[in-house]
């Protein structure tokens, strides 16, 4: 499922140039959206903050294998990996669901207004956003509040978060995918996929978006992989590519897949 091994040079120019006239449009939107940050510096955010070319075509790969109905995205800041979601599955016209508490994340106030713009096109046709948490949250949540303009004090955060759906495993609703892409502490990759596991139809998969790259997913998933070593399938993809790319300063995050055995 990585790049190199499911190399098809005709495929991979095809979605790159398609990620690549994303990124312009997602650049022109930031650049008419006001903020205090300099242009150059948001884009780097968002750049930063957004899935990478590698990730974006091994996830492309394993929705095109699966082809899931209806998929739940956990973590959609500016709406860039929600919109690839929403244009590699237009094909058989998959349903997005994503979930983002809409809080500062970086050096953006309000994810969520570039989000809806950026989407606009598929919403609320193909896609729903719901503003809340899977889970619980914890004190990472002030960080950027604390380390970036205009700063707020923290009973001030808390006031926003009191007006945030928290989803748990009772949410009356079900999916064939779950895209894992919010906080990446451990605790936090573990206790949603808890609940994902609740949300998912039989069938289903969950993915892990910076398996190799943050050190909390990376250990969430080999944990989980060594739980159900034989009730399901639970893989990293990227690693080949990361070991070829980097040389090139191509950056790989990796992506984890979790299926249960049938």
């Amino acid at each position: 499922m990585d790049l190199v091994t499911s190399f098809n040079p005709l495929d991979v120019y095809k979605h790159y140039g398609s990620y690549n006239r994303l990124k312009k449009e997602l650049y022109d939107l930031i650049a008419e959206t006001e903020n205090q940050y300099p242009l150059e510096l948001r884009w780097s955010h968002a750049r930063e903050g957004s899935i990478k070319f590698t990730d974006a075509y091994i996830l492309k790969q394993i929705l095109h294998k699966y082809k899931p109905a209806t998929i739940l995205e956990i973590g959609s800041f500016l709406g860039f990996s929600t919109r690839w979601l929403l244009e590699i599955t237009k094909s058989w016209n998959a349903k997005v669901t994503a979930v983002d508490p809409n809080i500062r994340h970086r050096v953006f106030d309000d994810p969520h207004s570039i989000l809806v713009k950026f989407n606009s096109r598929f919403y609320p046709d193909r896609l729903e956003i719901v503003c809340g948490f899977l889970g619980s949250y914890d004190d990472n949540i002030y960080y950027d509040y604390e380390h970036f303009q205009p700063k707020k004090e923290r009973s001030q955060v808390d006031d926003l978060l009191k007006h945030r759906l928290i989803i748990g495993k009772s949410w009356n609703r079900k999916f064939d995918f779950i895209f894992i892409d919010g906080d990446h502490s451990y605790e936090s990759v573990m206790n949603n996929f808890e609940i994902a596991t609740g949300l998912l139809n039989d069938g289903g998969s969950i993915s892990f978006h910076d398996a190799l790259s943050w050190m909390g997913v990376n250990q969430a998933v080999k944990e989980i992989k060594a739980k159900y070593h034989d009730e399901a399938e639970v893989n990293i993809y990227g690693n080949i590519d990361k070991k070829i790319f980097n040389p090139f300063n191509i950056h790989i995050d990796g992506i984890g897949l979790f299926r249960l055995l049938s």
